[in-house]
Order: structure tokens, then sequence, then C-alpha cells
């Protein structure tokens, strides 16, 4: 498990919740979404 101070990181939990911003038209979600989303 990939750990930096103490939080593992969830990438797939993280667009979840950036999605869920995104879907509500925060412009900055959608840009993290994207930038997430980029590699798969």
């Amino acid at each position: 498990m990939n750990m930096e101070r103490g939080i593992a990181k969830d990438y797939p939990k993280a667009v979840e919740w950036f999605q869920k911003a995104a879907d509500q038209g925060d412009i900055n979600a959608q840009a993290k979404v994207k930038e997430l989303t980029k590699w798969g």
C-alpha cells in the first residue's frame, strides 16, 4: 500500500468524489477528474 503521511492513496475513490462535484458544475473538479482519468 502506498502511504504518504499515513494516508493511503485511493485514486478510484478520489475520482468518485471529484466526479460528484464535477456533476454539480465545479470546474476545478472537472479538471481534476480529467487529470486523474487521463492515464486510465
